[in-house]
């Protein structure tokens, strides 16, 4: 889960993105029903080892984290998602106690919404690689 805490970490540090949803409404997994909008719900949805036959005090791991916007109108869920992808994508340092971060962008997918359609939604995926100590 250190993708996510990073993603995380790097959107809360934004004033800009806090302008438009609240550092409560960004939640690492799935967003409980009725959660207010705009909300971002953070998940991870592949965590990959870079494996190494000789012991190191660290080990690398790439993290595939979808950051998924709701909102009340689609030029909102646009709103978020353009600020996610200026905040997040093409970041390196230290964040959310791992090291030697990389945050790539990945794929985005497709717009939705709610049953009742009165929630718009849509994805966009982060590459971010990470080192844990061992």
């Amino acid at each position: 889960m250190s993708g996510v805490a990073v993603i995380r970490e790097l959107l809360l540090a934004s004033a800009d993105y806090l302008a438009v949803v609240s550092a409560a409404d960004t939640r690492a997994g799935v967003l409980p029903i009725n959660t207010p909008v705009p909300a971002v719900g953070l998940m991870s949805i592949s965590i990959v080892p870079l494996n190494f036959l000789t012991p190191s005090s660290k080990r690398r791991f790439t993290e595939r984290v979808q950051v998924t916007a709701l909102a009340d109108d689609y030029a909102q869920k646009e709103e978020i998602l353009s600020l996610a992808r200026r905040i997040c994508a093409d970041r390196l340092g230290d964040f959310a106690d791992v090291t030697e971060v990389s945050v790539l962008l990945d794929s985005a997918g497709p717009d939705f919404t709610s049953d009742d359609g009165s929630i718009v939604m849509q994805s966009q995926d982060f590459s971010v690689g990470y080192n844990v100590a061992t």
